[in-house]
């Protein structure tokens, strides 16, 4: 099984980039489960309390990483998140000892999940999130804020190293200049995400070969 995860911040395109490579490939689609949570109306808004805003943040994270854990079998599957997203968003916790538990929770989610084999990781800038987050009209991201845009951003160029490299390869694209809505961009795409993982694929079956070939110490007596 190969993993294509796409991520970014709120209204940076990631259900849409996620759903036109599924397309693409032919692969299951893994969608967010948080995107549909009805925690996120206070979460969004601030007005969740410590305890609770800590309670939202561990569901969100077990629940995407329940998902990866059984994925769909065989060939591609495509998810519009990454357990890594947890990352960014435990910023906005209160109570550092919250922000502990959430980030100690998140490591142990890794170690038991499947990583990426590719992540696209989206960004745009914060007015361009805000204009799309309201284009879409979800309820529970009415009351989401510019500034709260610009933390987000913020957080997530702050954990952007360790989110990279949580992925064996890494694509990362702006949304102001890259669409999804565009056929050639997302072909363009999906033909880069084709030619790393056969690159990783090659470079499993050399490693494997020399592997093979290595002669073998003799034992001692």
């Amino acid at each position: 099984m190969t993993i294509v995860a796409v991520d970014g911040p709120t209204g940076v395109g990631k259900s849409t980039t996620a759903r036109a490579l599924a397309v693409s490939f032919g692969s299951p689609l893994l969608l967010d489960p948080v995107s549909v949570s009805p925690l996120l109306d206070d979460y969004y808004t601030g007005e969740a309390a410590p305890a609770a805003a800590l309670d939202a943040e561990l569901a969100f994270l077990h629940s995407r990483a329940g998902l990866l854990v059984d994925p769909p079998a065989g060939g591609i599957v495509v998810s519009d998140f990454s357990v890594m997203r947890t990352a960014p968003f435990s910023e906005f916790l209160d109570e550092p000892d919250h922000r502990d538990r959430v980030l100690a929770e998140m490591r142990d989610a890794i170690d038991r999940a499947p990583r990426p084999d590719v992540l696209v990781l989206l960004s745009a800038d914060p007015p361009t999130l805000l204009e799309r987050v309201r284009r879409r009209d979800r309820a529970a991201e009415s009351d989401l804020t510019l500034e709260h845009l610009v933390a987000l951003t913020g957080h997530f160029a702050a954990w952007r190293d360790e989110i990279v490299a949580h992925a064996l390869h890494a694509i990362e694209l702006d949304t102001t200049r890259w669409d999804p809505h565009r056929p050639h961009d997302v072909s363009s795409l999906a033909d880069r995400i084709r030619s790393l993982l056969d690159d990783g694929r090659l470079r499993r079956g050399a490693a494997r070969r020399r592997g093979a070939a290595r002669p073998r110490s003799p034992r001692t007596r």
